[in-house]
């Protein structure tokens, strides 16, 4: 399985990449028209990249140390977001924002 992901992963990351435009078609259909609260599009599209990172991570690539400052950056900014939630914003939206976030 391994051996697969690693000989295919630009083909998956285009084939995803392609999805994403259907994916958020469903997301907005979800939310906005049958009104469902839980959105397995979102999971499903979280799954995905964290299994991306991981891959990147776990592997030696040559994209190892970018991938790392990036996600550090995504950090630093959620961290600054959920600061500016948390004091800005009554307590209760802070879940809803953090939703909103990761999607």
């Amino acid at each position: 399985m391994n051996k697969f992901i690693d000989n295919n992963i630009t083909k998956i990351i285009y084939i995803f990449l392609l999805l994403t435009p259907l994916f958020d078609l469903m997301t907005s259909l979800s939310l906005n028209v049958i009104h469902l609260s839980f959105n397995y599009i979102t999971i499903i599209k979280m799954l995905f990249m964290f299994l991306l990172i991981y891959e990147v991570i776990i592997n030696k690539s040559k994209y190892k140390m970018i991938t790392l400052a990036y996600l550090f950056m995504i950090l630093v900014y959620f961290i600054m977001f959920t600061t500016t939630t948390i004091l800005n914003k009554p307590i209760n939206f802070l879940s809803f924002e953090i939703t909103n976030f990761l999607r």
